[in-house]
């Protein structure tokens, strides 16, 4: 309800009254004037069109219905506030699925059905033990800046590896400097979250009317209008597996999809920098086993030979004695077999102990 009189906006129930040609019906009531306590007049429409404010600005308030997330700006252009003012409640994607069950005005991400075998490949891979490594790799920051040259050199651009609790965010480009890009996100917060439901590229041409996106960081704090997510593979014991997604974004919407030979180019680069990663994790993974026998294993030492003769007797016997010896007591002669060779144990033990 607004208030022409007052510049103000109330919220209150539609009246309702008899039809006078249907009797058993209600009808909305024809808007009504009130004198206030001063006598002068004020006068309320029900209106879904916003008038101009005593500034001489026109201000657009609207309600997000899923998230209920309230969005105000000022327009010059009553074109613009028409736009505006309607642009929000359109809606292309809505789907029953989305759990808005949270304190986030957006959904929480869904996991894909098959989200347990792709974490098995991410240990597999041993993929957290590598993620401070692949942080810093040029060849993935490259990927994703070949991703945006495809797509007419847009000016956002990541690459997202989505764990069990987080999403890892590598190769950042282009996001806003007030509200920084954290190295890791939560993955009920994350958009890329959406990417991994399918094998093919998500594209979002706008923004505002996905009930996705439109009331998510990436579009509310880093202005992106239009967003692309393209899922990465790599090779599993049975099949390949999506670990996570390279994201593309742009601050303006697009008025048509990406074409097929883009998508595909796309596609391209999500399948070479999946099978870099993997190479990668698995020669990290070769120096990181090599290192750790070195660690368990003693250090090699030159034994000094005149050591090891001076501290052993001949094991075997020489002499007719020592036959007889061997003939007569052999216990005693295995026991002291034994004592030897315990003792020479001992001595290499700690001459390369040392």
């Amino acid at each position: 309800i607004l208030d022409v009189t007052e510049e103000s906006t109330c919220f209150l129930p539609i009246p309702t009254g008899t039809d006078p040609s249907h009797l058993d019906k209600f009808a909305p009531l024809t808007p009504t004037t009130t004198n206030d306590s001063d006598g002068d007049q004020a006068t309320y429409y029900y209106t879904d069109t916003l008038r101009g404010s005593q500034y001489g600005e026109s201000r657009v308030d609207s309600f997000l219905e899923d998230g209920g997330l309230r969005v105000s700006a000022k327009m010059n252009d009553p074109d613009d506030l028409f736009r505006c003012s309607h642009k929000l409640s359109s809606r292309s994607y809505d789907s029953p699925d989305l759990d808005f069950d949270w304190i986030h005005p957006f959904p929480k991400a869904p996991r894909p059905a098959s989200d347990a075998s792709r974490l098995d490949c991410l240990d597999r891979l041993d993929m957290e033990a590598h993620i401070h490594v692949l942080q810093h790799d040029q060849v993935i920051a490259k990927h994703v800046q070949d991703a945006m040259r495809v797509l007419g050199n847009a000016p956002i651009g990541s690459m997202h590896i989505v764990f069990e609790h987080v999403v890892y965010n590598l190769a950042c480009t282009g996001y806003s400097a007030v509200f920084d890009m954290a190295d890791k996100t939560v993955r009920e917060e994350a958009a890329c979250t959406h990417g991994i439901l399918h094998p093919t590229p998500l594209v979002v041409l706008d923004t505002s009317n996905d009930a996705r996106f439109r009331a998510h960081p990436l579009a509310v704090e880093h202005n992106a209008s239009a967003y692309v997510s393209v899922p990465v593979f790599v090779s599993s014991s049975l099949h390949k597996e999506c670990i996570g997604t390279i994201d593309i974004a742009r601050h303006e919407p697009l008025s048509v999809a990406p074409s097929a030979a883009q998508l595909k180019a796309l596609q391209t680069l999500a399948t070479s920098l999946g099978m870099h990663i993997e190479r990668r994790c698995a020669e990290f993974s070769q120096v990181h086993h090599t290192n750790r026998g070195r660690r368990h294993t003693a250090p090699i030492v030159t034994i000094d030979e005149d050591v090891v003769i001076s501290s052993t007797k001949p094991l075997l016997p020489t002499s007719a004695m020592d036959l007889h010896d061997l003939t007569t007591d052999p216990n005693e002669i295995l026991l002291e077999l034994w004592e030897r060779v315990m003792q020479t144990s001992r001595m290499l033990r700690a001459t390369v102990s040392r």
